[in-house]
């Protein structure tokens, strides 16, 4: 199947805070149509949550992701730029709250159906999540909640899902104890650089109870049988360098994740910049590609 490059159109988009009334802005990004006349609906509509270290990062912060996203894989993509870091940190519950607004908006008001151009007929197109870096712990976050909101799939690239993991982790970079072997990467980072990320992370979670609470509140909500909330359909993306988010921080997601990709020799940027070429073999554009049709013909068989 040919993944074409297109150009995208990009509109600007204000959600109210169900909270407070705070304006969040959002933008919707799209991939222009070659043929007027003959237009399919896109493959799916996601919400795309930038990572940042939980404090950092706005709509506009990840367009390399966004725009091959829609570009590539004709998807259309939310960004939106919802309160983080020392601002809302995570004991308000703000930052949820707006991205859980920010879906149910698009949800219910623009991507519960499109119509077929030229008929009366509506064809429903996969609404997920997707996030990268800290971003993807709130999409997994948002994606195995119990709310009234819920997504078709969820996609996190190379996510901080266990906050308090990957804080011991960056304690061991600073005290020079991160043995190479034991985080199965050739480097680690800097004093200078871990302790940037951890003073960053923290200005958001404020204690290792939050952040351990946090990251195995992911883990229990697949293990507890008696308040299970199923996760949708989970492609998860690590890069098997990254010495940002090591893999062992996502251990337990693959454990329940649908699918698992691991991109070898990669490194954290990939959650920023994916390679776009399909005859790179680090390229995971095609992975997600196979992975949304799976789940259209899945759901088209079932209906």
């Amino acid at each position: 199947v040919s993944m074409a490059m297109r150009n995208t159109t990009v509109d600007d988009v204000i959600v109210s805070s169900t909270k407070d009334g705070f304006s969040i802005p959002c933008k919707i990004w799209r991939a222009q149509k070659t043929n007027n006349n003959n237009e399919e609906p896109p493959t799916a509509a996601a919400l795309f949550i930038h990572g940042g270290i939980f404090a950092r990062g706005d709509l506009n912060s990840h367009p390399a992701v966004s725009r091959a996203l829609s570009e590539t894989l004709d998807m259309i993509i939310i960004t939106a730029s919802f309160r983080c870091g020392d601002v809302a940190p995570h004991r308000t519950g703000t930052s949820l709250q707006d991205l859980m607004d920010v879906s149910r908006y698009f949800r219910s008001r623009v991507f519960s159906s499109i119509e077929n151009k030229g008929t009366t007929d509506k064809k429903k197109i996969p609404f997920g999540v997707i996030g990268s870096s800290s971003g993807g712990y709130f999409a997994l976050a948002l994606a195995t909640q119990n709310a009234d909101i819920t997504f078709d799939f969820c996609i996190p690239i190379c996510p901080v899902a266990h906050p308090n993991r990957r804080a011991l982790y960056l304690k061991a970079c600073i005290s020079g104890t991160a043995s190479s072997d034991y985080y199965r990467l050739k480097n680690v980072h800097t004093v200078e650089k871990a302790q940037f990320i951890l003073d960053t992370q923290i200005s958001y979670w404020e204690t290792e109870e939050a952040m351990e609470e946090a990251g195995e509140s992911l883990r229990l909500r697949r293990d507890n049988i008696n308040n299970l909330h199923h996760p949708p359909p989970t492609l998860l993306i690590m890069g098997s360098a990254d010495k940002n988010v090591p893999m062992y921080v996502c251990e337990f997601i693959q454990a329940w994740a649908t699918r698992t990709i691991i991109v070898g020799g990669a490194g954290h940027e990939i959650q920023d910049v994916p390679p776009v070429n399909v005859d790179d073999f680090q390229t995971y554009l095609w992975d997600i590609h196979q992975f949304l049709t799976t789940l259209q013909n899945k759901n088209q068989g079932e209906n």
